[in-house]
């Protein structure tokens, strides 16, 4: 956290760090969006509570490539 702002720090591959921080006008109760528009991709990362499950949503701008994957418990 940042005074009011939960931040999400992204370190792909052990690199160099990107901030993304949660936007609580595209957020609820059960999910969380992260957004950097700065960034070249992706710019938002969505983290939702399904069940026992997390729903992960990853996307940049309209014309960029999107991803998505759900992780479960074993």
């Amino acid at each position: 956290m940042r005074g009011e702002d939960v931040i999400y720090v992204a370190t792909p591959g052990g690199g160099s760090t990107t901030e993304f921080r949660r936007d609580p006008r595209i957020s609820g109760a059960t999910f969380a969006t992260f957004v950097n528009e700065a960034h070249d991709w992706p710019t938002h990362i969505r983290y939702e509570r399904v069940g026992e499950a997390l729903k992960v949503r990853v996307h940049g701008r309209p014309d960029q490539f999107e991803t998505s994957f759900t992780l479960t418990r074993r």
